[in-house]
Protein backbone atom coordinates (compact mmCIF):
# COMPACT_ATOMS: atom_id res chain seq x y z
CA UNK A 1 0.00 0.00 0.00
CA UNK A 2 2.75 2.41 0.41
CA UNK A 3 6.57 2.75 -1.12
CA UNK A 4 8.82 4.82 -0.19
CA UNK A 5 12.05 6.07 -2.31
CA UNK A 6 15.03 7.05 -0.29
CA UNK A 7 16.97 10.39 -0.93
CA UNK A 8 18.62 11.47 -3.07
CA UNK A 9 18.39 9.33 -6.54
CA UNK A 10 15.02 7.76 -5.27
CA UNK A 11 13.49 11.42 -6.21
CA UNK A 12 13.65 10.60 -9.83
CA UNK A 13 11.83 7.08 -9.30
CA UNK A 14 9.58 8.80 -7.38
CA UNK A 15 8.66 11.27 -9.59
CA UNK A 16 8.15 7.88 -12.24
CA UNK A 17 6.07 6.20 -10.00
CA UNK A 18 3.60 9.40 -9.73
CA UNK A 19 3.47 9.29 -13.12
CA UNK A 20 2.78 5.83 -14.00
CA UNK A 21 0.65 4.31 -11.11
CA UNK A 22 -2.46 6.27 -12.11
CA UNK A 23 -1.91 4.96 -15.42
CA UNK A 24 -2.26 1.89 -14.56
CA UNK A 25 -5.34 2.20 -12.21
CA UNK A 26 -3.02 1.67 -9.08
CA UNK A 27 -3.84 3.22 -6.18
CA UNK A 28 -0.80 3.69 -3.76
CA UNK A 29 0.98 5.70 -1.57
CA UNK A 30 3.72 7.36 -2.72
CA UNK A 31 6.52 9.20 -0.22
CA UNK A 32 10.04 10.08 -0.19
CA UNK A 33 12.50 9.20 2.53
CA UNK A 34 14.32 12.56 3.35
CA UNK A 35 18.28 11.74 4.93
CA UNK A 36 20.74 11.56 2.53
CA UNK A 37 23.68 8.53 2.74
CA UNK A 38 25.79 10.73 5.14
CA UNK A 39 22.81 10.88 7.84
CA UNK A 40 21.81 6.97 7.51
CA UNK A 41 25.52 5.96 7.68
CA UNK A 42 26.30 7.67 11.05
CA UNK A 43 22.80 6.54 12.42
CA UNK A 44 23.79 3.17 11.58
CA UNK A 45 27.59 3.01 12.93
CA UNK A 46 27.13 0.19 15.88
CA UNK A 47 30.96 -0.28 15.46
CA UNK A 48 34.22 1.32 14.04
CA UNK A 49 34.56 -2.29 11.81
CA UNK A 50 35.86 -2.47 8.18
CA UNK A 51 32.70 -1.23 6.55
CA UNK A 52 32.43 1.83 8.33
CA UNK A 53 36.11 2.82 7.90
CA UNK A 54 35.37 2.75 4.45
CA UNK A 55 32.67 5.43 4.41
CA UNK A 56 34.67 7.70 7.37
CA UNK A 57 37.93 7.06 5.59
CA UNK A 58 36.87 7.77 2.23
CA UNK A 59 38.23 10.50 0.18
CA UNK A 60 41.15 11.26 3.20
CA UNK A 61 43.59 12.58 0.10
CA UNK A 62 41.72 15.24 -0.84
CA UNK A 63 39.75 16.19 2.29
CA UNK A 64 40.29 18.09 5.74
CA UNK A 65 39.78 16.47 9.04
CA UNK A 66 36.93 19.27 9.40
CA UNK A 67 35.41 17.70 6.53
CA UNK A 68 35.53 14.18 7.67
CA UNK A 69 34.69 14.88 11.49
CA UNK A 70 31.95 17.00 9.98
CA UNK A 71 30.17 13.17 8.38
CA UNK A 72 30.44 12.15 12.28
CA UNK A 73 28.85 15.40 14.04
CA UNK A 74 32.50 16.54 15.65
CA UNK A 75 34.74 19.08 15.41
CA UNK A 76 38.72 19.39 15.19
CA UNK A 77 38.68 20.77 18.79
CA UNK A 78 36.96 18.10 20.47
CA UNK A 79 39.30 15.61 19.12
CA UNK A 80 42.78 17.37 18.98
CA UNK A 81 44.60 15.10 21.62
CA UNK A 82 44.03 12.37 18.68
CA UNK A 83 44.59 14.37 16.19
CA UNK A 84 48.11 15.24 17.11
CA UNK A 85 48.51 11.65 18.65
CA UNK A 86 47.86 9.98 14.65
CA UNK A 87 49.73 12.95 13.17
CA UNK A 88 46.33 14.02 11.36
CA UNK A 89 46.58 17.47 9.91
CA UNK A 90 44.27 19.74 10.91
CA UNK A 91 44.72 22.49 8.05
CA UNK A 92 44.79 21.49 4.22
CA UNK A 93 44.17 18.30 2.64
CA UNK A 94 44.92 14.77 4.82
CA UNK A 95 46.55 13.23 2.03
CA UNK A 96 46.43 9.86 1.14
CA UNK A 97 49.60 9.42 2.78
CA UNK A 98 47.63 9.46 5.97
CA UNK A 99 45.04 7.17 5.12
CA UNK A 100 46.98 4.44 7.29
CA UNK A 101 46.71 7.14 10.20
CA UNK A 102 43.43 7.81 9.64
CA UNK A 103 42.02 4.92 10.44
CA UNK A 104 44.54 4.47 13.29
CA UNK A 105 42.45 7.79 14.54
CA UNK A 106 39.26 6.62 13.85
CA UNK A 107 40.37 3.58 16.16
CA UNK A 108 41.19 5.56 18.63
CA UNK A 109 39.46 4.41 21.80
CA UNK A 110 38.59 7.91 22.65
CA UNK A 111 37.46 8.94 18.96
CA UNK A 112 35.74 5.34 18.42
CA UNK A 113 33.44 6.55 21.95
CA UNK A 114 32.98 10.40 20.52
CA UNK A 115 31.94 8.85 17.46
CA UNK A 116 29.31 6.03 18.22
CA UNK A 117 27.87 8.59 21.12
CA UNK A 118 27.18 10.61 17.58
CA UNK A 119 25.85 7.20 15.95
CA UNK A 120 23.93 6.90 18.74
CA UNK A 121 21.83 10.40 18.85
CA UNK A 122 21.63 10.21 15.32
CA UNK A 123 20.10 6.34 15.12
CA UNK A 124 17.26 8.07 17.98
CA UNK A 125 16.19 10.80 15.67
CA UNK A 126 16.31 8.39 12.80
CA UNK A 127 14.31 5.74 14.78
CA UNK A 128 11.16 8.71 15.20
CA UNK A 129 11.29 10.28 11.93
CA UNK A 130 11.15 6.31 10.36
CA UNK A 131 8.65 5.16 13.25
CA UNK A 132 6.77 8.46 11.68
CA UNK A 133 7.08 7.21 7.99
CA UNK A 134 5.53 3.70 9.59
CA UNK A 135 8.68 1.68 9.64
CA UNK A 136 9.30 0.75 12.73
CA UNK A 137 5.36 -0.51 13.03
CA UNK A 138 2.77 -0.67 11.14
CA UNK A 139 2.01 -2.79 8.19
CA UNK A 140 4.51 -3.60 5.88
CA UNK A 141 5.81 -1.52 3.19
CA UNK A 142 8.41 -1.23 0.24
CA UNK A 143 11.63 0.72 0.47
CA UNK A 144 13.40 1.60 -2.72
CA UNK A 145 16.76 2.23 -2.85
CA UNK A 146 19.18 3.18 -5.83
CA UNK A 147 23.10 3.42 -5.68
CA UNK A 148 26.17 1.78 -6.18
CA UNK A 149 26.72 -0.66 -3.38
CA UNK A 150 23.43 -0.99 -1.14
CA UNK A 151 25.29 0.86 1.67
CA UNK A 152 22.23 2.83 1.94
CA UNK A 153 20.21 0.23 2.23
CA UNK A 154 22.70 -1.56 4.75
CA UNK A 155 22.48 1.65 6.78
CA UNK A 156 18.84 1.56 7.33
CA UNK A 157 19.31 -2.26 8.03
CA UNK A 158 21.38 -1.32 10.90
CA UNK A 159 19.16 1.47 11.93
CA UNK A 160 15.99 -0.38 11.74
CA UNK A 161 17.17 -3.62 13.16
CA UNK A 162 16.47 -6.83 11.72
CA UNK A 163 12.66 -7.22 13.25
CA UNK A 164 11.34 -4.26 11.77
CA UNK A 165 13.17 -4.32 8.57
CA UNK A 166 12.08 -8.09 8.18
CA UNK A 167 8.68 -6.80 7.80
CA UNK A 168 9.05 -5.02 4.38
CA UNK A 169 10.08 -5.19 0.73
CA UNK A 170 13.59 -3.65 0.31
CA UNK A 171 14.55 -2.69 -3.90
CA UNK A 172 17.75 -2.56 -4.95
CA UNK A 173 18.54 -1.07 -7.88
CA UNK A 174 22.53 -0.05 -8.44
CA UNK A 175 25.19 -0.81 -10.19
CA UNK A 176 26.57 -3.46 -8.62
CA UNK A 177 24.09 -5.91 -7.98
CA UNK A 178 22.56 -7.15 -4.76
CA UNK A 179 24.82 -6.20 -1.97
CA UNK A 180 26.61 -9.28 -0.42
CA UNK A 181 25.91 -7.68 3.57
CA UNK A 182 22.26 -7.20 3.95
CA UNK A 183 20.94 -10.18 6.08
CA UNK A 184 17.93 -11.57 4.57
CA UNK A 185 14.57 -10.02 5.42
Amino acid sequence: RRIWFTARDGQVMLRMARRIAPRLGIEIELGYLFGGRQVVHLAGLHAIDERALKWLVGGAGAVTATALLERVGLVPDEVSEALTRHQIPVQGPIGWSRAQALEGFFRDPAVTAAVLAKAAERRDDMRSYFSACGLMSGDACAVVDIGWRGSVLRSMFDILGCTAAARHHFLYFGLFGRPKDVPEA
